[in-house]
C-alpha cells in the first residue's frame, strides 16, 4: 500500500492528531492537559473537526490559536479525518488521541524514548483509566471467531475472564486502542495510512495487523497513563455506531481472514443478534404478564376472601 507520509517531511518530534465531533467540553479539557504536561519535545497539534454543532470550532480559534485546525463540512468519519492530518503532519512520530482523554503526566517523552531505543516498534499504546480512575482495557488480541462467538453467546463478563491481560507489564500485543496510539512514521511510510474503507471501529486493529505482517511490533506500556472518558462522541449516535461496528468487523474479517471466515462471522452475528431479539421479546411478554398480575392482585385477593366467606 502506497503511503502519503514520508520521513523527509519529519521535522518535529511528535504530531498529535485529534478528531472531534460535538465534544467541545472534553476537547477543551484534553487540550489544556496536553499543553500543561507536554515538555522536552517539539510537537504540533492537529484537530480535525467533523462538522460539530456545539461551538467547538469557535472555542478552538479563541482558546487554542496554535492548534492546526481542519474543519470538515460533513462528518467524514474517524479514519478519513485522521488521514487528512497524517498527510499534513511533520512529526517523526504521530499520535492518534481521542478528544475525551486527559493527559495526566509528561508521557510523550517516554513514548519517543522507547521508540528510539527499540528497533521495529510500529505503535505504542498506554494504560487507560476510566473517569473514576479504575482500569480500562486498552490492548487486545486480534478479533477472532471464538471471541465474537463468546461475546454474543457467553456474555462479556464470562468471556473476558478467559483472556485477561496483565496491564502492569510492558509487552508486545496484537493491537492497542486508537484512543491513544503513538505511531512510528517510518512504519506508516512502509505500510500505508489507515484504511478508509473503515468509517470508524476496527481501523486500529487493521493497522496493527498490517504492522505485524510487515515485521513491526505493537507495544503496550503501563507507565504511560491517561484518563479516557470513553465514547463521548459515539454515544450521541449509538444506534448508528452499533451498526457501524458490525460493518467494520465484517470488512476486517473479509480483508484479513478471507471470505470463508467472513461468512462464518456473518452466521455468528446473525444468530447472536437474533437470539438477543428473541430474549428481548420474551422479557417484554413476561413483563406485560407480570404487569397485568400486579394490576389484578388486590382483586384476586378479594375474590379469595369472598369465596371463603370472609367478606360480603
Amino acid at each position: 500500500m502506497q503511503s502519503e507520509v514520508s520521513l523527509k517531511d519529519a521535522i518535529l518530534d511528535l504530531s498529535i492528531v485529534i478528531v472531534s465531533f460535538n465534544v467541545r467540553k472534553f476537547l477543551e479539557e484534553c487540550l489544556h492537559s496536553l499543553y500543561k504536561t507536554t515538555k522536552d519535545i517539539q510537537f504540533e497539534v492537529f484537530v480535525v473537526d467533523n462538522q460539530s454543532a456545539d461551538g467547538t470550532v469557535q472555542m478552538l480559534k479563541t482558546e487554542f490559536p496554535n492548534v492546526n485546525l481542519i474543519v470538515n463540512q460533513e462528518n467524514i468519519g474517524f479514519v478519513k479525518a485522521n488521514n487528512i492530518a497524517f498527510k499534513k503532519s511533520t512529526g517523526k512520530y504521530i499520535l492518534m488521541l481521542n478528544p475525551d482523554t486527559v493527559i495526566v503526566q509528561n508521557s510523550f517523552r517516554k513514548t519517543i524514548d522507547y521508540f528510539e531505543q527499540q528497533p521495529k516498534i510500529g505503535a505504542i499504546g498506554c494504560k487507560m483509566l476510566n473517569s473514576d480512575r479504575t482500569l480500562q482495557p486498552s490492548c487486545y488480541n486480534f478479533p477472532s471467531l471464538r471471541e465474537i462467538f463468546g461475546l454474543y453467546f457467553l456474555g462479556n463478563r464470562i468471556f473476558n475472564s478467559l483472556k485477561k491481560i496483565n496491564y502492569d507489564k510492558t509487552q508486545v500485543v496484537d493491537f492497542v486502542r486508537g484512543a491513544f496510539m503513538a505511531i512510528n512514521r517510518q512504519c506508516l511510510e512502509e505500510i500505508g495510512l489507515l484504511d478508509e474503507n473503515f468509517f470508524m471501529f476496527a481501523e486500529e486493529s487493521d493497522l496493527c495487523y498490517r504492522m505485524k505482517k510487515n515485521g513491526w511490533k505493537v507495544v503496550y506500556m503501563p507507565d504511560i497513563e491517561i484518563i479516557h472518558h470513553r465514547g463521548k462522541s459515539t454515544e450521541q449516535v449509538s444506534d448508528k455506531m452499533y451498526l457501524q461496528r458490525i460493518r467494520s468487523l465484517i470488512y476486517f474479517f473479509q480483508k484479513n481472514y478471507g471470505k470463508s471466515n467472513m461468512l462464518l462471522l456473518r452466521v455468528i452475528i446473525f444468530f447472536g443478534v437474533g437470539l438477543r431479539l428473541l430474549l428481548r421479546k420474551l422479557i417484554e411478554m413476561r413483563n406485560k404478564i407480570l404487569h397485568r398480575e400486579t394490576i389484578s392482585k388486590e382483586t384476586q385477593i378479594e375474590a379469595l376472601k369472598l369465596t371463603l366467606g370472609l367478606t360480603k
